[in-house]
């Protein structure tokens, strides 16, 4: 065969396996994009006085646009009074990724109060020295949510100094108890508690805190009445010392 022909054909082989392989690595990449589901609202809140239909997928938000999603209960569904959580999977490739919100269907007599956060400053702490706890409410219902009750155990690694709330009970410490006589839904709300660290604590420690209503009132949800604390301690470490070889006097 004429040499010429050769290097035609040997040219031709490599074109494509370099094709083919760019066309995987193509593929590869695509297939590796990460998918992102994320949701408008945690919460899809519907007044009605009774079962009802209920179509949220403009709650959903999801990347890259061509991924599928799928949810249960699926957009369209009856919903009874109360809350419904809507799990949701969003998959493209071999690769899945799940998220949740929940819808709510009440009449506005209902409410739905969660602890939403709970942080220290500073963050780490240094042993011994002073933090202050912000405290987050808020009512994602309908109706205000009266006689916020809000009580927790304090661990022994701190000290309880005040609180900017005037309804917290501090007469049965290490329980503390501090109420929030109004929550108006849709309006956050929250307090500080001003500790100091106890000596001789070293370690990272966690504590928790409950939510819980008064007034005969119905909490949609019992799942976002909790929440855990973490508090980190900064231990600085002693620097090290330099020995050096003493010099004998001659």
């Amino acid at each position: 065969m004429d040499t010429r022909w050769m290097s035609v054909i040997r040219f031709s082989s490599v074109t494509v396996l370099l094709l083919v392989l760019l066309s995987a690595l193509n593929q590869r990449a695509v297939a590796q994009e990460p998918i992102t589901l994320s949701f408008s609202d945690e919460n899809v809140v519907v007044q009605s006085v009774g079962p009802t239909s209920v179509n949220y997928d403009y709650n959903i938000g999801v990347t890259p646009a061509d991924t599928f999603v799928a949810c249960m209960p699926e957009s369209g569904a009856v919903f009874e009074p109360g809350a419904t959580r809507v799990d949701c999977t969003a998959g493209a490739g071999d690769q899945q990724v799940q998220g949740s919100f929940y819808v709510l269907v009440t009449n506005g007599d209902n409410t739905d109060v969660e602890i939403y956060n709970i942080f220290a400053e500073p963050f780490p702490v240094e042993p011994a020295g002073f933090l202050t706890y912000n405290v987050e409410l808020r009512n994602i219902a309908n109706a205000t949510a009266r006689q916020v009750v809000l009580t927790t155990t304090l661990p022994p690694a701190i000290k309880f100094l005040s609180s900017n709330n005037p309804n917290c009970n501090t007469r049965d410490l290490p329980q503390l108890t501090c109420t929030i006589l109004t929550l108006n839904a849709g309006v956050p709300q929250g307090f500080l508690i001003r500790a100091q660290l106890n000596p001789g604590f070293t370690e990272a420690f966690q504590y928790t805190w409950d939510v819980s209503l008064g007034d005969n009132q119905v909490d949609l949800r019992a799942d976002n009445n909790r929440f855990t604390v973490n508090t980190q301690v900064q231990v600085r470490q002693a620097p090290n010392r330099l020995f050096l070889p003493q010099l004998m006097e001659s």
